[in-house]
């Protein structure tokens, strides 16, 4: 019976099979098929066609040419196996557990008829050395508990299976390839690259698949990619990760598997496309499309789509999150002023350093550029021009003057006031010009204090003269009483006093908190405005504060004079170039209080300016008048009041 049943004919491929000293066995899957039928008698070349009950895959058929490749190699080079050679007896198994078990017996038996528990060939059983095979669980699990009860390892370089990790179970065999658990890194380091951050993922509804779903999942969210959602489907090899575009036009199967191809090392393949043909629509079974993506991966990943909920914030921008939507989904806004951004899909603008500003764009920071008032442009060269001329107008009165020292028009109200007086307008149009260019810490030092004492000395020079008016009428009115108060002293005494007590409130305000160079770099955009800071404020209105009082004071004596006879009518003079003063130095204040910059230093110049001329024009015009234009005026009679008018 046993002989006849070993002299059976078969009727189905009895594997592709290479003599030799040791035989490795193989059970591949080269394709997917319905059925039984479709089994192809020479699996050594590519079917010239393919029955429509059968799927066939291309780069499991490389598996096939790699096994024969490396025993070919092997039985060539004598040094590796000497007086052995190596033959092997391979099988494709078509994913199917059935078949494969047929085949795992065929190994056993020999090429002859499969006769369980029996070899018609024994010396062919005997030179079974190893099988390689198991692409799925369902292949791996079948072959070993066949091949287990004759102590015959199998090595399955399909993916791990921790369900196949048992001993008692499985004996002899052994999984070559690296842990699924491994994986997800090597799946997200291809997501980053790629710049997907919104995929979904289509996972096999078993044990591994739900495993490597939650530590792939982990993994994503480690690197800020979000899961869009999580299908279960029951797939036959391994887990899907599907890219998914919401609110767009594309469809699936853009597609990132893990389908446990390990061919000498673990196989990640990346299938992508940007829209499928009609040939690949949803309408098609689950079947086909995998079979369609893994037909033709190459093309595929030349088209790479793009995996996003929101578009990239560009340079200049910075996400902020949707709320209630996944960190994925955000919307960009522009950086804040003063802030940049030279990266895209930025969480926080960067603040840009003091001395730098951004760009219109706001994606870079720029230096600023440096401001103060200059000489070179024109609003420091016409204030500059300004203050020459008018030093020079003084220079040329306080010439005139000097000039007709003997004249009574000079004589007529102490000379020596109208020469300090002078000198001291002088000094103010000077000192002007320390507020112009570059400051430093000498011009920050001497412009304020110049500038406070110059106008303290003219103001408390004009306060000395209007006194004297004013005592002079007293004098000749009520007798010889009071004219001791009209000798050289009492004026002298009232521009020395007045002028050293705003000496003295500089002195404290040097020896406190002096005035320094600066750079403001806020009030102006995208420029440092290079400044003197006042150091105390306090002392630099305490300076303005007691100028403005001796120039109250001054008004307020020649309004109360402005009745006194026409030959005493300079305090009409005074009086108006009193108005003009503290006119100028009233509105100074808001105006200086509301400015920034250069143009704050430029209300200051003019103020100096126009106070200054106003107190020249005022006091001294009519004089120069009479003394260049008008001699006949210019007489003891006239000034006396002797003579009525011409």
């Amino acid at each position: 019976m046993v002989n006849g049943l070993c002299t059976l004919k078969r009727n189905y491929s009895s594997g592709y099979y290479q003599d030799g000293d040791a035989v490795i066995g193989g059970l591949l899957s080269l394709d997917m098929i319905a059925n039984n039928i479709g089994i192809f008698e020479d699996i050594t070349e590519p079917p010239s066609f393919l029955p429509d009950t059968a799927e066939y895959f291309t780069k499991h058929y490389q598996h096939l040419l790699a096994l024969v490749f490396a025993v070919e190699e092997i039985n060539k080079d004598l040094s590796l196996l000497p007086n052995i050679s190596l033959g092997f007896h391979i099988f494709n198994v078509h994913f199917l557990g059935t078949i494969t078990a047929e085949s795992t017996m065929a190994l056993l038996s020999g090429k002859a008829e499969t006769v369980p528990n029996y070899s018609c060939e024994p010396e062919q059983r005997d030179k079974l050395l190893a099988v390689i095979g198991g692409m799925t669980s369902v292949v791996t699990t079948t072959g070993s508990w066949l091949l287990g009860l004759h102590k015959h390892p199998q090595i399955s370089y399909g993916p791990e299976d921790p369900n196949l990790r048992d001993k008692t179970l499985f004996p002899s065999l052994y999984q070559i390839s690296e842990s699924s658990l491994a994986l997800p890194s090597g799946m997200v380091r291809l997501m980053k690259h790629f710049h997907w951050v919104w995929i979904g993922l289509l996972v096999s509804d078993d044990i591994r698949g739900e495993t490597f779903a939650a530590v792939l999942m982990e993994e994503m969210a480690k690197n800020g990619i979000c899961v869009a959602y999580v299908q279960r489907r029951s797939i036959n090899v391994g887990v899907i990760v599907v890219q998914f575009n919401e609110g767009s036009a594309l469809t699936f199967y853009c597609v990132l598997g893990y389908v446990g191809l390990l061919t000498m090392a673990s196989l990640l393949v990346a299938l992508l496309a940007r829209k499928l043909p009609d040939s690949f629509s949803e309408a098609n079974s689950g079947r086909d499309e995998f079979r369609d993506h893994c037909s033709f991966p190459l093309l595929l990943l030349a088209q790479t789509p793009r995996s996003v909920c929101s578009e990239s914030c560009r340079p200049g921008f910075r996400k902020t999150a949707r709320e209630g939507k996944a960190s994925c989904c955000y919307d960009c806004v522009p950086c804040a002023k003063g802030e940049i951004s030279n990266q895209t899909d930025v969480e926080q603008c960067i603040k840009c350093p003091k001395d730098e500003f951004p760009n219109p764009q706001r994606d870079q920071c720029v230096p600023k550029t440096v401001v103060f008032l200059s000489y070179k442009e024109p609003l420091g060269m016409i204030l500059v021009s300004l203050a020459l001329c008018f030093s020079l107008l003084t220079a040329l009165v306080w010439g005139v003057f000097i000039r007709h020292r003997d004249t009574p028009v000079v004589k007529a109200n102490h000379r020596g006031l109208s020469y300090t007086l002078l000198a001291a307008l002088l000094l103010c149009f000077l000192s002007s010009l320390t507020f112009v260019g570059l400051p430093s810490l000498a011009t920050c030092l001497l412009r304020q204090i110049t500038f406070g004492i110059t106008f303290s000395l003219a103001v408390s020079s004009v306060l000395a003269k209007t006194v004297t008016v004013v005592l002079a009428f007293r004098a000749t009115g009520l007798g010889s009483g009071i004219r001791r108060w009209l000798g050289p002293r009492v004026p002298s005494s009232i521009v020395c006093v007045c002028s050293l007590v705003q000496v003295g409130i500089c002195t404290v305000w040097l020896g406190t908190f002096p005035p320094f160079p600066d750079a403001d770099m806020v009030s102006e955009a995208g420029a440092i405005v290079v400044q003197c800071n006042e150091g105390s404020a306090v002392a630099f209105y305490c300076v303005l504060g007691y100028m403005g009082l001796l120039a109250l004071v001054s008004l307020t004596v020649a309004f109360l004079a402005r009745n006194l006879p026409d030959s005493f009518n300079e305090t009409k003079f005074i009086t108006f170039s009193m108005l003009v003063f503290c006119s100028v130095w009233v509105s100074f204040l808001p105006t200086y209080l509301s400015t920034r910059g250069k143009a704050m230093v430029a209300v200051e110049v003019f103020s100096i300016l126009t106070s200054s001329a106003g107190l020249l024009g005022c006091i001294f015009g009519p004089k120069v008048y009479v003394i260049l234009l008008r001699p006949d005026r210019n007489t003891k009679r006239r000034i006396l009041g002797r003579q009525g008018n011409p």
